[in-house]
């Protein structure tokens, strides 16, 4: 993919600041992450 682990993990500890990902933990260290529409503040699985 050509993107580093500590690239992608940034970038989702920015999202999960600015309220626009919400982690959700599935089992030990694995966690799924849903987005959050502004808009109309529904949340959409990614």
């Amino acid at each position: 993919m050509g993107v580093s682990r500590s690239t992608i993990k940034r970038w989702l500890n920015y999202l999960e600041s600015k309220n626009a990902l919400v982690r959700i933990p599935v089992a030990g260290k694995v966690c799924a992450y849903a987005s959050i529409h502004m808009k109309s503040g529904r949340i959409q699985h990614i």
